[in-house]
């Protein structure tokens, strides 16, 4: 939907946000904000102008801001997947852009079972 029915205001959100996020990468700075890490997907649900997405996504950002806080490193290619989701998003190409964001998540996934499969066991 966010292809859809965004606009070149959330858009231009979508993409400050990503320069933000890169720019703390590019200096090295870790990025342990989980608020920060997060913020892209929100501004994508805002992007579909529907408030029911928007308090899913909210909902759903809170449970994954707990994961993430606990990764020790990001994904290295975070910041090329966001610009490339953006631009399909642009391009209005709604399967890319959803299938490059699922590509994403799912290895974002993998990560999180990666770290809970080496904790040491109660």
């Amino acid at each position: 939907m966010a292809c859809e029915r965004a606009t070149e205001e959330d858009f231009a959100a979508i993409e400050a946000d990503i320069e933000r996020f890169a720019e703390l990468v590019k200096q090295g700075r870790p990025v342990r904000d989980s608020g920060q890490i997060t913020e892209l997907y929100r501004l994508i649900g805002r992007a579909t102008h529907n408030e029911v997405i928007v308090m899913l996504i909210d909902a759903l950002s809170e449970i994954l801001r707990g994961l993430i806080a606990q990764l020790q490193t990001p994904h290295s290619n975070v910041v090329q997947v966001r610009r490339k989701v953006l631009r399909l998003m642009r391009e209005r190409d709604a399967d890319k852009a959803g299938a490059a964001l699922a590509k994403h998540l799912n290895a974002l996934n993998v990560l999180l079972l990666e770290m809970e499969r080496k904790k040491p066991a109660r």
